[in-house]
C-alpha cells in the first residue's frame, strides 16, 4: 500500500504526450498535442482502415 501526501516535490520534468484516433466511417479525425503523437496516430489509423478493409470487404471466392 502506497501514501502520499497532497503535496509532492519533484526535480525531475514530466511531459504528458496525448493523441487519438476517431473514426467517423471511412474519414478519420486525428488530433494530438505533440509532433510524434500525431505520427503515431497516422499510423494507427493507416493500419486500423486497412484492417477493418481486410475484415469488411474481401470477396471469398
Amino acid at each position: 500500500m502506497f501514501l502520499s501526501s497532497g503535496k509532492t516535490e519533484s526535480n525531475e520534468n514530466t511531459k504528458v504526450s496525448t493523441g487519438g484516433v476517431v473514426l467517423i466511417g471511412p474519414i478519420p479525425i486525428i488530433f494530438g498535442n505533440d509532433k510524434g503523437m500525431v505520427t503515431i496516430a497516422i499510423v494507427a489509423a493507416i493500419v486500423i482502415m486497412i484492417i477493418s478493409y481486410l475484415l469488411f470487404y474481401q470477396r471469398i471466392i
